[in-house]
């Protein structure tokens, strides 16, 4: 009706059955999304926990199986590798409990450096032996998280398909030098990718090498290829390689090359040094031969291969420089069919020793530290080991366990040379 005050205003009222039927339309609705939205956005936030469980799982599983590797590998021939692994691997948390390994987890076997392949070994009487009769020296093991070990990774999107958890594999092989010696550092150069030289010697002190400039390298299925002048070298000092060589005064330094040309001179492949001049040692090519320089506390020593880079660009190169105390040897070999089981070696005496040796110099791959070194060429492994090797371990590091005959040849050094080994 019109209002006295405002006879053109009409009060209107609403009509509460109208308004609370929209609400309750709008109560519906907002149920009706609810019911459909909600169990995926718990879908998706329970498979995204799931995701995270089971990468944690992943990483840890892959550190755990990494340390009882490496301690394994220290028992590669002495009988203790299964126990030293189990132990190792229980000292990790994986998934919130203690990494359990079962004795057939962990495998005793041989690795290959030429092919990169892991023989396994075969168990009779509770001893390991190689069918083929060489030499034990790596482990492999593997870490299971399975649900038959009632192991398995609970998840919550996943068992609402199935009823079964996710189960998680990781294999490890280390290899402990030819005769289960554990190198000091060691660097297989298999990544594919990236610009981390992983350090795979089992020890607590592992160093990685990093490239500087990507760029200029690139990952070969098997080594590091360094295109143009970079390095790669460890973020501070050696200080492992450099404590564990010069506790002994021995080492053995092996190597495998694959150089671009054989014209370059002075170009530093592996070293721990502070630059060109001031150095623990340094292995570089010269031309179609090698040189080792070291220091020791009277001087310096260098010893030069004979020319044995003969094979081109597409065939691999050894060497092994071993030093006992007293004499430095530098063993080198044509990594080819049908000359496997030839090499040479010159020697030369050294005075002094090596225990005061430089612990903050790094350890650098294809150059020196100061960028001034270049070596360009393919780089596939490095092992660096506190002791010096017999030439039966070094025919096994060469991939030629049933023997190598070593030629001693001229050399710029004095004293080197000496009577022919023959290692059968």
């Amino acid at each position: 009706m019109p209002n006295a005050a405002y006879p053109h205003f009409h009060a209107h009222r609403a009509n509460p059955a109208r308004v609370f039927g929209r609400a309750r339309l709008r109560v519906g609705a907002v149920l009706l999304w609810m019911t459909f939205t909600l169990p995926l956005l718990l879908m998706f936030v329970s498979l995204a926990v799931d995701l995270g469980v089971i990468q944690v799982a992943k990483t840890q599983l892959q550190t755990a199986v990494d340390s009882a590797a490496r301690h394994a590998a220290r028992g590669a021939l002495d009988g203790t590798a299964i126990t030293r692994a189990i132990s190792a691997a229980a000292q990790n948390s994986v998934n919130g409990a203690p990494l359990a390994l079962l004795s057939s987890d962990v495998e005793l076997g041989r690795w290959n450096v030429n092919t990169r392949a892991f023989a396994p070994a075969v168990l009779s009487g509770g001893t390991w032996t190689m069918a083929d009769g060489t030499k034990i020296n790596a482990v492999r093991i593997s870490g299971r998280l399975h649900s038959s070990r009632n192991t398995g990774i609970k998840t919550l999107f996943a068992n609402v398909l199935s009823p079964n958890s996710t189960n998680i594999l990781s294999t490890v092989i280390a290899t402990g030098g030819p005769t289960g010696m554990p190198p000091s550092a060691l660097h297989r150069f298999n990544e594919s990718s990236g610009s981390t030289c992983a350090d795979d010697a089992p020890n607590p002190a592992v160093q990685s090498a990093f490239v500087a400039d990507s760029s200029k390298t690139s990952w070969t299925g098997g080594g590091l290829r360094f295109n143009s002048a970079t390095k790669a070298v460890t973020s501070s000092g050696a200080t492992n390689v450099t404590d564990n060589l010069a506790s002994t005064n021995n080492f053995t330094v092996f190597g495998r090359i694959r150089p671009t040309n054989f014209t370059q001179t002075n170009a530093s492949i592996v070293s721990i040094a502070a630059n060109a001049s001031t150095r623990n040692f340094t292995v570089r090519q010269q031309a179609g031969k090698l040189e080792f320089l070291m220091t020791t506390s009277t001087g310096s020593t260098s010893l030069q291969s004979a020319t044995f880079m003969t094979g081109g660009t597409s065939v691999h190169y050894d060497f092994c420089a071993t030093f006992d105390g007293s004499t430095l040897k530098l063993y080198t070999r044509l990594n080819s069919t049908g000359v496997s089981g030839v090499g040479t070696m010159v020697s030369t005496g050294v005075t002094g020793n090596i225990a005061g040796w430089n612990r903050t110099y790094k350890l650098v791959y294809g150059n020196e530290d100061t960028n001034d070194r270049p070596y360009i060429g393919e780089i596939l492994h490095v092992g660096i080991y506190d002791a010096a090797m017999n030439t039966s371990q070094i025919s096994e590091m060469f991939g030629n366990p049933e023997g190598i005959t070593f030629y001693p040849t001229a050399s710029s050094a004095s004293g080197a040379g000496g009577s022919i080994i023959t290692v059968k």
